[in-house]
């Protein structure tokens, strides 16, 4: 079973995972008892993916996949999204009054040229 960290093309980072580059260098084989340890970096970079370079049959792969977190979420079961903290939900807020006033000022200059 190969292991490969895939990763969209530079040019165009809303690609979908079917188009992602799978380089030689970001493969390993994987055999019985391997552990990887990533940092949680990697998965804002990449992709995981595991293939078996032929078909098995009668053969499978047992992984268990752990994350590594910094914080504890709490998430919605009715919207399945991150229910943000008071905290987030004033940075969200902050940030989206700021791209208004820059979208403001943008159409602002359009008018006086």
């Amino acid at each position: 079973m190969t292991f490969a960290l895939s990763f969209p093309q530079p040019s165009d980072y809303s690609a979908n995972r079917n188009e992602y580059v799978i380089h030689p260098m970001f493969c390993t084989t994987l055999g019985a008892g391997t552990l990887l340890v990533f940092s949680p970096v990697d998965d804002l970079f990449f992709c995981h993916e595991a293939f078996f370079e032929e078909p098995h049959k009668g053969n499978y792969r047992l992984a268990f996949v752990f994350r590594w977190l910094s914080q504890v979420r709490k998430f919605s079961t009715e919207t399945g999204k991150m229910v943000l903290s008071p905290e987030l939900a004033q940075a969200r807020h902050t940030k989206q009054q700021q791209k208004q006033r820059k979208r403001a000022r943008d159409a602002r200059a359009l008018l006086r040229r």
